[in-house]
């Protein structure tokens, strides 16, 4: 027997549109909840399996706070789920994956703000803490030296002959 094995995957975008009908059905029946509440079981457990092998890939490992990450994606996933079209694509897993994308980038510009007001409060204090690695990579010069600086006189211009 020679060939390829073939693999199975986690999600399929059958199973996904299927429980994705079945929670528009739920918020048709109840058009006062929240899209969040109108989740199937199912659903939410097959988000919460795509965000947790989503953030296994390898640019998003090492990260300290990568839990909060996922938190944050699944919340921006319950609250948009309901928001596919299967009648505009087919795709379920493609647009659920690219919310957690832009999820997670925008975190981690939450967390580089962040730092860099820490950084920039820990140079102004003029204390003995260093900034971040990043910030002493970036090549920034620090001037720890917080006594004012003489005024330098002004030049005069000279007159050329």
């Amino acid at each position: 027997m020679t060939g390829k094995k073939r693999t199975t995957n986690y999600l399929s975008n059958e199973n996904l549109i299927r429980e994705i009908m079945e929670s528009k059905a739920v918020q048709a029946k109840h058009p006062k909840r929240t899209p969040a509440r109108c989740l199937t079981k199912d659903l939410v457990n097959m988000l919460i399996l795509l965000v947790n092998k989503y953030s296994q890939k390898h640019n998003w490992r090492g990260y300290s706070y990568i839990d909060d990450m996922k938190s944050e994606a699944l919340v921006s996933l319950c609250q948009s789920a309901l928001k596919f079209d299967p009648t505009k694509s087919q795709n379920p897993f493609g647009y659920y994956t690219q919310i957690i994308t832009r999820c997670f980038l925008t975190y981690l510009d939450k967390e580089k703000n962040q730092r860099m007001i820490r950084d920039e409060l820990i140079e102004a204090s003029g204390s003995d803490l260093k900034p971040s690695t990043n910030r002493q990579m970036e090549g920034y010069d620090f001037d720890y030296d917080t006594t004012p600086k003489p005024a330098e006189p002004e030049k005069k211009p000279s007159k050329k002959d």
